[in-house]
């Protein structure tokens, strides 16, 4: 008995030694493994030194990917329980995701406020107007919950205390906001009547999320009622697919399967100009085009919108696909569509829309002239970064400055006017805030290309929803670069 626990407690620490970097599981996670912290340089990093030592070592020692392995594998395979509290094990072993609040979203214990659905009303009419001025027909499409559509999948003593968050919703927007949305429950309602048990077709996946090939054929056939009917499908049943499927993240699929079937053209018409990912339900972005009348479609999506293209591309000219949680506006520009169609899962609407991102406007110095000056912008380097005198010596990826705008009156857009000497042509970036995302992050930053010697950058910010907390990486290339000046006006 001593010899085994002896080791047990040994054996992560030689599976680190011999196989370092060996951690699948955090991958099929859908992360990178944290990484090993750097000596505290002060104090303060100090304080979080051992939680970020923590987190590296819990997601590296060794045979980390065995020990979850078989946890996983004893919980769903012997109990029948849900190995992580994101999961809920339903009926005739069908598999539901909790996260983001939608389990208590469909039990009616979470509401939205009055001030959220309104917050929701005022920026789906900008959008739609946005677009409207520009000549674009604008949709969107509210993916619902797996749980929506199969209620009777879910385990027992799951009852409902109140209405859903989706029908509060649709019964509070204005009415120019509810004339863009689909509701497209009632369609996948109906195409549960072509399920077969028996064989495992489904409109969603019993395993994952996720819609099925099927489902999505009929979303996009709620799109656009030009597109052909199920006559004009193929199915086909693929044993080698695992589909949406939970059982990859827990590294159990060659223990939990599932039916996979493909509709596709018979006579397919659009041709995809771009690769897919190996996975098609990861493909981040996709091109097609197709010979022939119909419009320039561009589709912008959550995960709910990968198996959409292959069959909106049959109604379309030229589509292009995004699949990114806030819009992205390069991709507005690139495909100048005449139609746009923006999907977002029903479990995130508790969390607002994203804005609509139209980039950093130039300025030249007439414009700028004409702005109502609000103040000089305080600067300060980032904790990790060496600034000092308006010189920063910038090491590429890791030293930012952090600008601080004053406030300004709700509703107005914020300009800046950056005068710094670069050592190197190369495209810095600008992060940006939102009252509703209080984190910096890759998704909510502008490119703002710099040249060597001396640059003058005078913009606007076309959102008047951004923060006027910034964090600014002046260049791509090392070097040391002098911030001059850095001014805050207003339109």
């Amino acid at each position: 008995m001593i010899l085994c626990f002896c080791v047990a407690l040994l054996l992560p620490l030689a599976v680190q030694r011999v196989l370092p970097g060996r951690w699948l599981g955090v991958k099929l996670e859908n992360r990178q493994p944290k990484p090993l912290p750097e000596w505290p340089a002060n104090w303060r990093e100090w304080n979080t030194f051992p939680a970020r030592f923590e987190a590296w070592h819990g997601d590296t020692f060794g045979a980390r990917d065995e020990w979850l392995r078989w946890h996983h594998a004893q919980a769903m395979l012997v109990f029948g329980a849900a190995p992580t509290p994101t999961l809920l094990m339903g009926r005739q072993g069908w598999i539901f995701f909790t996260g983001d609040n939608s389990r208590s979203a469909w039990l009616g214990r979470v509401r939205l406020s009055d001030e959220q659905i309104g917050e929701w009303s005022s920026r789906l009419e900008a959008r739609v107007s946005y677009f409207r001025e520009r000549g674009i027909d604008y949709r969107f499409v509210i993916a619902p919950n797996k749980e929506s559509i199969y209620p009777e999948m879910l385990p027992e003593g799951e009852w409902r205390s109140g209405p859903v968050p989706l029908d509060q919703w649709l019964s509070g927007l204005s009415p120019a906001a509810r004339a863009c949305v689909l509701d497209v429950r009632p369609a996948l309602l109906d195409e549960k009547r072509f399920d077969d048990a028996a064989t495992g077709d489904f409109v969603y996946f019993p395993h994952g999320t996720h819609w099925t090939e099927r489902a999505a054929w009929r979303v996009a056939r709620e799109l656009d009622p030009t597109l052909p009917g199920r006559e004009a499908l193929r199915s086909t049943l693929d044993e080698s697919d695992p589909g949406d499927s939970w059982a990859i993240n827990l590294n159990l699929l060659e223990h939990v399967r599932q039916p996979v079937w493909h509709r596709e053209w018979m006579e397919p018409h659009a041709l995809r100009t771009t690769a897919i990912d190996r996975h098609i339900y990861m493909t981040r972005e996709a091109h097609w085009v197709r010979e022939g009348g119909g419009p320039r479609l561009l589709l912008v999506s959550d995960s709910f919108g990968p198996l959409l293209p292959m069959y909106l591309a049959e109604g379309a000219s030229e589509l292009l696909f995004r699949w990114r949680l806030h819009f992205p506006m390069e991709a507005l520009l690139e495909a100048q569509p005449e139609r746009v169609v923006e999907v977002l899962s029903e479990r995130r609407i508790l969390y607002g829309l994203a804005p609509l991102e139209t980039g950093l406007i130039a300025l030249q110095e007439e414009a700028w002239s004409a702005l109502q000056p609000i103040g000089a912008v305080r600067v300060e380097g980032h904790p990790r970064s060496r600034f000092e005198a308006g010189r920063l010596a910038l090491q590429p990826g890791r030293d930012k400055l952090l600008l601080h705008a004053p406030e300004r009156a709700p509703g107005t857009r914020l300009a800046l006017r950056l005068q710094l000497e670069a050592p190197a042509d190369g495209i810095g970036y600008l992060w940006y805030l939102t009252p509703m995302e209080r984190e910096y992050s890759q998704r909510r930053r502008y490119p703002l290309a710099v040249k060597k010697g001396l640059n003058e950058l005078r913009f606007e910010l076309d959102n008047a929803q951004i923060l006027p907390d910034l964090m600014w990486a002046p260049g791509s290339a090392a070097g040391t670069y002098t911030l001059l000046s850095a001014e805050a006006r207003t339109n």
